[in-house]
């Protein structure tokens, strides 16, 4: 399983559980809200769908920054 934690404006939580639920994720949740709107979201998904996942995330938001922060967790930044 990988966790993918999305970093983007809370506007976008339906687009993003949308892909989460279209890739079939185990799960997906909402994490802190800062002050400039930006909202976490965390997806869990299988190894096997996390790139398309990762695909979606950046047709749908726009990735500007995409880092591995160890084996099963990977970063996402939504361009301002």
């Amino acid at each position: 399983m990988k966790l993918i934690e999305a970093n983007a404006d809370s506007g976008h939580i339906d687009t993003v559980a949308a892909i989460s639920e279209k890739h079939e994720a185990a799960d997906f949740r909402l994490g802190y809200k800062g002050e400039d709107g930006r909202q976490i979201m965390r997806i869990l998904i299988a190894d096997d769908r996390a790139q398309a996942v990762l695909d979606a995330l950046q047709n749908a938001l726009g990735v500007a920054a995409i880092g591995l922060v160890d084996d099963n967790v990977i970063a996402v930044s939504a361009a301002w």
